[in-house]
């Protein structure tokens, strides 16, 4: 092999695994998003993490179809276990093993880049621009989060014991923020529901920011009957094009 086809080669590889490693958020503005793309950060991204407990295939879950989104970027794509880096199971220090098998999908549904995706998903579908992005514009007043799938009885259903059983947590404080409201999201027609919020005060009492914007990872807590189900949440890759976005 000449040095000159060698360092064509070289060249190409590294094209290939920037583009591979590249960040569609970052990258396209979200009208220019497709159905990969939204997929993409509906099921395999800083703001959604899959959690699996138990033995065997995850099944399709439930989405975000109830809240403006589709919820078709809720499949199996992009996911497998939980691992360090994205959604554990398991309680806190101490805490008893899991009791049953959960697939859920854990959204952190504030952000302006889980928005986007779930307008532009949408749109994808047929809805008319103008209606799939009508709420974009109003920024929520709180941290939410969204929990998705087939196995939200297993949450419960009363909402006070919701509050009590979840939190958020910094890592860095080990504070936990508990929820000042938890809501149930239902498709139209549907009686079950697809998904349920909880959302967060972004300020505590004093009128400090409940997150520290030096704060690089936040934990998400529910208790799941006797299944404990912790995720974390790297804010420091939690960012678009315009900056930190959680």
């Amino acid at each position: 092999m000449t040095k000159r086809m060698a360092c064509l080669m070289a060249a190409t590889l590294l094209t290939a695994a920037v583009t591979c490693a590249s960040d569609v958020w970052k990258d396209k503005d979200f009208q220019n998003w497709d159905l990969k793309d939204v997929q993409k950060i509906l099921s395999d991204s800083p703001w959604s993490k899959k959690l699996q407990t138990g033995g065997g295939p995850s099944p399709r879950m439930g989405g975000l179809r109830g809240m403006g989104g589709v919820g078709t970027g809720m499949g199996p794509a992009g996911g497998g276990s939980a691992t360090p880096s994205g959604s554990t199971s398991g309680g806190e220090a101490g805490g008893p093993a899991p009791t049953q098998q959960l697939n859920l999908t854990i959204t952190w549904y504030s952000s302006r880049t889980i928005r986007e995706a779930t307008a532009r998903e949408k749109e994808l579908e047929g809805t008319p621009a103008d209606v799939a992005r009508k709420d974009l514009a109003a920024e929520p007043t709180a941290f939410e989060v969204a929990v998705c799938g087939p196995d939200l009885a297993a949450l419960g259903k009363n909402m006070n014991e919701l509050k009590e059983r979840s939190y958020l947590m910094p890592k860095t404080t080990k504070e936990k923020l508990t929820p000042v409201d938890v809501s149930f999201q239902r498709e139209k027609g549907k009686v079950l529901p697809t998904a349920i919020v909880f959302s967060f005060a972004k300020t505590t009492a004093s009128g400090e920011s409940a997150i520290a914007k030096s704060e690089k990872g936040i934990v998400f807590f529910i208790q799941a009957g006797g299944t404990p189900v912790k995720v974390q949440f790297d804010l420091s890759k939690m960012t678009d094009k315009t900056g930190a976005d959680y």
